[in-house]
């Protein structure tokens, strides 16, 4: 995957098991593989947001670089406000 400055990209994460919830994750993690490459190869990671079928569960300013020791960014998740897990029909 190419990230270009000032990109906003979507994930989509599908969970097809019937015994799964949200509940079930406590924090999200936003980790860069090590490249090779010197210039370039650090991300600038200025939000996050995660939703459930349009319910914000976490949205943050991290305003902060995602770089060599510090190759990983984690965040805590408030399930308390989802209520609606199951995709619309």
């Amino acid at each position: 995957m190419l990230f270009r400055s000032g990109d906003n990209d979507e994930y989509y994460l599908y969970i097809n098991a019937i015994d799964f919830s949200p509940n079930d994750v406590d924090k999200v993690i936003v980790k860069k593989k090590k490249s090779t490459a010197s210039y370039g190869s650090d991300w600038y990671l200025k939000t996050i947001t995660v939703n459930i079928n349009g319910t914000e569960a976490l949205k943050q300013n991290v305003n902060n670089w995602i770089q060599g020791a510090n190759a990983a960014k984690e965040f805590k998740v408030d399930w308390s406000n989802i209520t609606n897990t199951s995709d619309a029909d």
